[in-house]
């Protein structure tokens, strides 16, 4: 998941980071990459911490467009420490980049898994299965590499949403808009 993270991130990052002047040229790569490292480590941590609500949450202020939804201001506000720890940037400049991209990636990561197929990594089991440490590699693949398939957790997770009634909208997988639906209809 972090490779597709990472491309949602350099596509929103042309205005943001590569056409920033407080961004060196020389550091636009290592900047879309901590964006993409700050983005799964906050959604893992908002898993981890506060459950499904957390992500709720976020996605909530992702979709109503609010960058000053908590959730959306703790990622934000997570990444924009680490641009002025590891890239020295000041903290204006820092906040300001991170506002204006952690939302845009947020709501195409959003926008991503509403449209995702059952199976792509932008699905919601997927994408629990990389937040709960998982994986989102096919069985097989894991297998082959020496690493957990991830099998078992992304049976666990499916077998969760199954109970929890994830597929709202009855297509046969558990994906984001089954997760939104699920908080905002009742």
């Amino acid at each position: 998941m972090l490779d597709e993270l990472l491309n949602l991130v350099k596509q929103a990052g042309q205005q943001a980071v590569v056409e920033n002047p407080a961004v060196p040229n020389e550091q636009n790569d290592a900047v879309m990459q901590e964006a993409s490292s700050s983005i799964f480590s906050g959604l893992q941590g908002m898993l981890q911490s506060g459950g499904a609500g957390a992500l709720k949450g976020l996605f909530e202020g992702v979709q109503s467009g609010d960058n000053n939804h908590p959730a959306v201001q703790q990622v934000a506000n997570n990444f924009s420490g680490s641009l002025m720890e590891k890239f020295g940037l000041n903290s204006g400049a820092a906040k300001a980049l991170a506002i204006s991209l952690i939302p845009t990636v947020l709501g195409k990561l959003m926008n991503s898994s509403q449209n995702a197929e059952a199976g792509s990594s932008f699905s919601i089991t997927n994408i629990l299965g990389s937040l709960m440490g998982g994986g989102a590699a096919p069985a097989t693949a894991g297998a082959a590499a020496g690493q957990p398939s991830g099998g078992g957790i992304m049976d666990t997770i499916s077998s969760i949403g199954s109970k929890m009634g994830f597929d709202k909208d009855g297509d046969g997988d558990a994906d984001l808009s089954d997760l939104m639906a699920m908080f905002t209809k009742k």
